[in-house]
Formats: structure tokens, sequence, C-alpha cells
């Protein structure tokens, strides 16, 4: 398995985020969600979908080919 770091961040239901993974690819996502807070703790659960997609993969690059 690759390890990878991914950041985001989120204003209201809206999230996005991207995330490097060892390999040296790049991912990039979206995604909404809600939540309710439970009882009077400060704490909130909740449910999110969201889609993410590489946005570059060293390997697959354009690369030039000698003859």
């Amino acid at each position: 398995m690759t390890q990878q770091i991914r950041i985001g961040t989120g204003v209201g239901p809206v999230g996005v985020g991207v995330g490097v993974s060892q390999s040296g690819q790049v991912y990039g996502g979206a995604g909404v969600g809600a939540s309710v807070p439970v009882g009077n703790s400060g704490v909130r659960a909740g449910v999110g979908a969201g889609a993410g997609t590489v946005l570059y993969d060293p390997n697959t690059s354009s690369r030039v080919s000698g003859p």
C-alpha cells in the first residue's frame, strides 16, 4: 500500500482537498456533507460523499522517446 498525505478544507457543507503519495501522484477531491450536534457535548456526527481523481502521475506523464 502506498502512503499518502492529504490535506483539505471546507466551508459549510462543501469541502475540497489535495494530496501527494510516496510515488509522486497528486490527487484532488471534493465532497459535500451534513452533520448534527450530539446532545450538549459540542460533538457533531455526520455523513458525506465525495469524489477524487489523480491530477498528476509521474509514471504515466508524457515522455519523449528516442529513435
